[in-house]
């Protein structure tokens, strides 16, 4: 997982949290997602989560 703090994030107070796919490849997943505070952009993150085939623990 990649986080990248773009402000600093304010206590006490609601953010909006979005995530979305941004790739896909087979069973590999690419999860991109964003930490609002109205128009301003406090985080931006990025992971690889990878599918498992039904069985697999």
């Amino acid at each position: 997982m990649q986080v990248e703090y773009r402000k600093v994030v304010p206590l006490d107070r609601n953010l909006d949290v979005e995530a979305w796919v941004s790739d896909q490849q087979g069973r590999k997943l690419t999860i991109a997602g964003r930490l609002t505070d109205g128009d301003h952009t406090l985080a931006e993150a990025e992971a690889l989560f990878v599918v498992l085939r039904e069985g697999q623990p």
